[in-house]
């Protein structure tokens, strides 16, 4: 328990008196197939019948958004607002190769900033494992 912390509800507990541990956790949205796919159209792929502009109206206007042109910034954004809590922005970012950058963080300098690439976009292999597999070689960095 952490009385002084905030937590989402996002995705709480059909009992209102769990722990945030045993919440309904959502595997897979049709909305992040629409945003998977809207941004492959956006990086040039071809779906008969959509386009990455239907597939973010089809998002927005189910939300009662303003409708917003699919360029690939806006996909990403849209994506971090439908997705979020859910702990797909770190993700995200390793994958399009973007820098993180924050601006409320009070922990060791060293990681306030982290630039893409960078080894600690690799999370290193837990020692268990390791040491179970002697042909396992740890992540650059670690």
């Amino acid at each position: 328990e952490a009385p002084d912390h905030f937590w989402t509800t996002k995705y709480a507990a059909k009992d209102a008196s769990s722990r945030p541990s045993y919440a309904n956790i959502v595997v897979l949205r049709l909305s992040e197939m629409y945003l998977n796919r809207a941004e492959a159209l956006a990086h040039g792929a071809t779906v008969a019948g959509a386009t990455a502009d239907s597939d973010l109206l089809a998002i927005t206007s189910n939300r009662g958004a303003s409708p917003v042109t699919a360029t690939l910034e806006n996909i990403l954004l849209e994506r971090r607002k439908e997705l979020a809590f859910e702990g797909h922005l770190v993700y995200d970012m390793a994958r399009t190769g973007t820098s993180l950058h924050r601006v409320d963080y009070q922990g060791a300098a060293d990681a306030k900033d982290i630039e893409f690439p960078s080894y600690r976009w690799a999370l290193p292999i837990p020692k268990s494992e390791m040491d179970a597999n002697p042909n396992m070689v740890q992540n650059d960095g670690y």
